[in-house]
């Protein structure tokens, strides 16, 4: 369901030129494998679109490029960050990836900041999300739409820590958000990493501080879910939450024999 080419490209049929960071990939032709390759053993081809263009995404490629995924996984991001455009994105990119690949699954992520907000942004969310789980693939599997909430960065954090209590609104520098908030615990857990100064949204990755923690990762929101679960929360709007270990489980699954997370 998700196949990874460094960096995003520009979405099919939107006519937009992607930043320059993104570009290389729409130089690439699609790494997917073709319906004449055999694929009989059971790997799957997935596809990933999310709206981060930083961390996030950055994030997704490399544990791709880690597991040794990338021929079969592609992870880009929607042409808008909002949960709409991830979802008209996915459409779209999968109407062209299926003329010559078989994609069995396709994960949207976004995040649930929008659900915070109230009023029409929260209305557009939660159609969205409905929109998302109404698509199938190609192969009838059902689409997963992952929302964390406030933002990726959640997942992000679990990697240091069990899940934060709730998250305030927080205002720097004249920008509100409560992504700031979680930006802000993850920049504090980063600076007692050795060289690192803390954690910049803008800023690539330094996933080799992330890569022997995907696994505790995965299991910490994992319990968490199982946690509101139980209690009757609603899981998709919980502030914090995140639903990113249903992907992770699936890349951990597919990898191929070279890459190796510690059990």
């Amino acid at each position: 369901m998700v196949t990874s080419v460094r960096r995003g490209t520009p979405i099919p049929g939107t006519g937009n030129r992607a930043p320059r960071a993104q570009r290389s990939m729409g130089k690439q032709k699609n790494r997917l494998i073709r319906h004449d390759v055999n694929v009989s053993d059971g790997n799957e081809i997935i596809l990933i679109i999310t709206e981060d263009t930083h961390s996030g995404l950055d994030y997704l490629q490399s544990l791709i490029d880690h597991l040794g995924l990338k021929h079969r996984v592609e992870a880009i991001s929607s042409d808008h960050p909002d949960p709409g455009n991830v979802i008209d994105s996915a459409i779209r990119v999968a109407k062209v990836r299926n003329r010559d690949v078989r994609i069995d699954r396709i994960f949207c992520l976004f995040d649930g900041d929008t659900f915070l907000r109230g009023g029409q942004e929260s209305r557009n969310a939660r159609n969205a999300l409905q929109k998302g789980i109404r698509q199938k693939t190609t192969t009838g599997n059902p689409w997963q739409v992952l929302i964390s909430t406030p933002c990726f960065e959640v997942f992000l954090l679990l990697h240091f820590q069990e899940m934060p209590g709730p998250v305030s609104l927080t205002k720097v520098s004249g920008r509100e958000s409560w992504c700031l908030g979680v930006e802000r615990m993850l920049s504090n857990v980063l600076q007692g990493e050795a060289g690192q100064k803390g954690y910049d949204k803008g800023q690539s990755l330094p996933f080799h501080l992330f890569r022997d923690k995907v696994r505790l990762a995965a299991d910490r929101a994992r319990r968490d879910e199982d946690s509101r679960r139980a209690s009757g929360d609603p899981i998709v709007f919980f502030n914090p939450s995140t639903m990113v270990h249903h992907l992770i489980d699936v890349l951990l699954a597919e990898r191929s024999g070279g890459a190796r997370l510690p059990p």
